[in-house]
């Protein structure tokens, strides 16, 4: 069984899976590449390629905003927020492969 997961070039280190209590973060999109920790596994490539797309826009944050008179019109959407030190070439999608033992 083949998954993939996102890992930085220079580093080889790979962005992380978060579970309650090992990594409290508000998203996948607010953390960055780091050691020790088991990588966030995708089930097909073009999982992965979406997830890195994300990654690279930036970090993700809801919006709201309001209209009309008496503020009775509310937009809520999400938007990135740019981190220029995310970088394409930095960045590649590795392959793992599972076997049971």
């Amino acid at each position: 069984m083949y998954t993939y997961a996102i890992r930085e070039k220079g580093t080889q280190k790979y962005l992380p899976a978060m579970k309650n209590g090992r990594i409290r973060m508000r998203g996948f999109s607010n953390t960055d590449p780091v050691e020790g920790v088991p990588p966030r596994l995708f089930p097909t490539k073009r999982s992965a390629e979406n997830a890195l797309i994300a990654w690279l826009q930036g970090s993700w944050e809801m919006h709201q905003t309001r209209s009309g008179w008496y503020g009775e019109g509310v937009d809520i959407y999400p938007e990135p927020t740019p981190v220029r030190e995310r970088m394409r070439e930095k960045m590649e999608i590795v392959v793992f492969v599972l076997n049971e033992i």
